[in-house]
């Protein structure tokens, strides 16, 4: 990347990977990796800064919910370079929640506000053609949720902890056998059929090494394995990998132990499960 960054917004769209804000010495800044020509490009700059984000892509569209110092969200329209505001998220203060799209409507999971304590078991879901907000609930406190879409599921998860979710009927149920495999600040991407988890650490403190195993859950088997020493740079707190054909790439994060930013894109090809 041309900024280190971490806790931006990530989105894939075609042949394109999306860092936009986050936090760095220039936050209000985007760019995006082109995987044709291995080139990093600007985008236009955000409206405002916005970091411990969550983003989704919804008709060319990456909307930003999230930000410690407003309500604001805003998106930006990749065909057209240009930044806008939506309506206001219903609280103020939010950040490092998580989010999946379905049936066009998005989801935003868990996350912390310092005013309110018990949002993190709060669910708000984003009408973008409308845009409105309704309100639901997650069956936990998860303040630092990560999760992933499977056809027409949510997994949501945090360190000890994974619940799937189906949005068409609105039921959650635990995977019991994740307890032993999900540690913190995690990421995945379904690859193969598989839910492939990269990155994170064992405790949530800064002297707690960062991964560069591969957790391999199957959710049709309910079986986990792990492909050890699979990356280059152990990377957590938000991270983002993207699958593209048979690479995995991998964007974004923060170094073990100096927890310096990493500007690095990592790419693997042909992965064997």
């Amino acid at each position: 990347m041309n900024v280190r960054r971490f806790d931006a917004a990530f989105e894939m769209s075609c042949n394109k990977i999306f860092v936009l804000g986050g936090a760095s010495n220039a936050p209000r800044s985007g760019e995006y990796y082109d995987l044709k020509t291995n080139k990093w490009h600007k985008t236009t700059d955000l409206i405002e800064e916005q970091a411990g984000v969550t983003s989704e892509l919804i008709n060319d569209k990456i909307y930003l919910f999230g930000n410690q110092m407003s309500s604001k969200v805003q998106y930006y329209d990749i065909a057209s370079d240009i930044w806008s505001y939506t309506t206001d998220f219903p609280v103020e203060g939010l950040y490092w929640a998580t989010s999946e799209s379905y049936a066009g409507q998005i989801y935003i999971m868990g996350g912390y506000i310092p005013s309110e304590p018990d949002n993190p078991t709060k669910m708000y879901i984003f009408d973008p053609v409308s845009e409105t907000y309704s309100e639901d609930t997650i069956p936990s406190d998860l303040q630092r949720p990560r999760s992933v879409r499977v056809d027409d599921m949510f997994y949501l998860w945090s360190a000890g902890i994974m619940y799937s979710y189906k949005p068409i009927n609105d039921t959650w149920k635990k995977i019991e056998s994740a307890s032993a495999y999900m540690i913190y600040n995690q990421e995945a991407v379904y690859y193969k059929e598989r839910m492939m988890f990269i990155g994170g650490s064992e405790t949530a403190g800064k002297d707690s090494p960062a991964t560069t195993d591969i957790t391999v859950y199957d959710p049709v088997t309910d079986d986990w394995s792990i492909i050890p020493s699979s990356i280059n740079y152990g990377r957590h707190y938000k991270l983002s990998v993207f699958s593209k054909d048979t690479s995995l790439f991998i964007v974004g994060g923060r170094e073990a132990i100096t927890w310096e930013s990493i500007k690095y894109l990592e790419y693997i090809s042909n992965l064997e499960l």
